[in-house]
């Protein structure tokens, strides 16, 4: 019997309570500036630190492509919304 391993992505759904949906522009993330990934994930390292956040893909949401955002705690993804205001949330609202 073949065993395969689970996933990332599920074994953060189960790791992180908190998880936040952002849309992605068309042209992915660097529609909203050359770097804006990477200054994410370097605000994330920098601010919250190793395994307190993780990313992966959200499929579709109601406002199109969407990425998700992981977090241990509401106050660390609320911290991350308010430093990017630029990152739209894939909340269908609006």
């Amino acid at each position: 019997m073949v065993t395969r391993s689970t996933p990332q992505h599920k074994t953060d759904d189960q790791a992180f309570p908190v998880r936040v949906k952002f849309v992605v522009p068309p042209g992915g993330t660097r529609a909203l500036g050359d770097s804006f990934g990477e200054r994410c994930r370097a605000w994330l390292a920098s601010e919250l630190g190793p395994d307190q956040w993780a990313w992966h893909s959200a499929g579709w949401s109601v406002r199109g492509q969407a990425t998700a955002l992981y977090f241990r705690t509401p106050a660390a993804a609320q911290r991350f919304v308010e430093a990017f205001p630029e990152f739209e949330l894939a909340d269908g609202v609006g």
